[in-house]
């Protein structure tokens, strides 16, 4: 495997040699991660996940533990100043044309986008649960990870349509001498639903499901009827924290390049028994 470059793969040697080196490389990480600067890097994570919640390991011969909760205060502060960095200007995101794009309406549409992006990021997209989470892990671990998945959410709708059929003759073929026709209610059906057309008779060449619509189309009629589709409610990216205990990857990974050119990386994922 080469960093960074997609996968080839065309036989069954190529997919055994790929899992050869996706188990040596998984092994190698875990090895590291028993080892980040003397310390194994789990009990690290545990050790801060005590301190955070204020529990002390028990020692014989105390009658009691008492926490402070002094790490507790500095680090909340610190992680309100991150989040209100984030989250504390209006607008959240800042859109501005580039100098030859700001000429004519190029400042109208990004100010158009800024609402948009503002509005998703206020009102759709749940992104303040997690970026807190994230910011209390790179307070007390070092980093916090977010993982962006792009959700589709589609409801069933049911559309009233109608087109009306005007064949009109809009010159002659010189070659043939055949009238050349023009009819705007059939192109404007077949526009909208020319590929289900042709996904259905893929699926059954003798299908006659839309054929009586193109002939009153033809015809210089009227189509009318009842049709469902697809409503998209919404198409974002939505982020979702991950435990730097679920994450494994080389230790010598740098941000986000570093992400893009390592050759492993591995998230554990919990499931439930209906899953």
């Amino acid at each position: 495997m080469q960093k960074g470059k997609p996968l080839n793969i065309i036989d069954d040697t190529q997919q055994k040699q790929l899992v050869t080196e996706i188990k040596d490389e998984w092994e190698e990480i875990k090895k590291e991660r028993m080892d980040i600067n003397g310390e194994d890097f789990d009990s690290f994570l545990d050790t801060m996940d005590r301190q955070r919640k204020g529990q002390m390991p028990k020692t014989a011969g105390r009658a009691y533990n008492l926490d402070t909760g002094l790490s507790q205060i500095k680090c909340s502060d610190i992680e309100r100043t991150i989040i209100g960095a984030l989250f504390g200007t209006d607008p959240i995101i800042s859109v501005s044309p580039r100098p030859g794009f700001a000429r004519g309406a190029g400042t109208e549409v990004c100010k158009q986008q800024q609402e948009f992006l503002d509005y998703a990021i206020d009102e759709r997209i749940p992104i303040r649960p997690p970026m807190r989470l994230a910011a209390t892990s790179a307070v007390y671990k070092k980093v916090g990870i977010i993982k962006w998945v792009h959700k589709v959410k589609k409801e069933k709708r049911i559309g009233h349509e109608k087109y009306i059929g005007n064949p009109q003759v809009v010159g002659q073929d010189p070659q043939t001498g055949q009238p050349i026709t023009k009819n705007e209610g059939l192109e404007e059906f077949m526009l909208h639903h020319g590929e289900t057309i042709e996904k259905d008779l893929k699926k059954n060449p003798k299908s006659k499901k839309y054929k009586w619509i193109v002939d009153r189309l033809q015809q210089g009629k009227k189509a009318e009827f009842d049709i469902e589709y697809d409503d998209v409610v919404f198409s974002d990216p939505f982020p979702r924290f991950i435990d730097n205990k679920d994450f494994y990857v080389r230790k010598n990974t740098e941000g986000y390049d570093g992400l893009c050119e390592t050759l492993l990386i591995v998230e554990r994922v919990s499931f439930s028994y209906y899953e």
